[in-house]
């Protein structure tokens, strides 16, 4: 009983000999100083967060239903989407019938279609032609 308790001492004693090198203590204080460089990006995360939803909380009480997207709705307003790049719709064609030509009117009423809108066709056959189609759709 008494040889097996002092190996067991005898590895704690080398143990804490070991972990008290100074390699061991640089090892332990780099551990303990990227723990903590962690849970401040965490915290400061959650107060960035915590801020972006109470200004969209306010935004939303004022009468500004896009604050996720804009903080001034006056931004989204026709003259300043002038300033916006063309959008191309490209969709692809599968036959050709009535939920197609919906899809396609669909994207035509798009709301920032301020700038040119251009549609590209893919067809799956040579029986469809995109000048037929454009014909009917648009």
């Amino acid at each position: 009983m008494m040889s097996a308790l002092d190996s067991v001492d005898s590895l704690l004693f080398s143990l804490s000999r070991a972990f008290c090198s100074p390699l061991a203590v640089f090892v332990q204080i780099q551990g303990c100083t990227i723990c903590l460089l962690l849970a401040l990006g965490w915290i400061l995360a959650a107060y960035v967060r915590y801020r972006e939803i109470k200004r969209m909380k306010n935004g939303m009480k004022q009468g500004n239903s896009f604050v996720f997207l804009c903080q001034d709705i006056n931004e989204l307003e026709h003259s300043n989407q002038v300033q916006l790049p063309g959008v191309s719709v490209v969709m692809p064609l599968k036959g050709f019938g009535e939920h197609n030509l919906h899809n396609w009117k669909s994207q035509q009423n798009i709301p920032n279609s301020v700038n040119p809108l251009s549609g590209i066709c893919h067809v799956t056959s040579l029986e469809l032609s995109c000048n037929s189609f454009n014909r009917m759709a648009f």
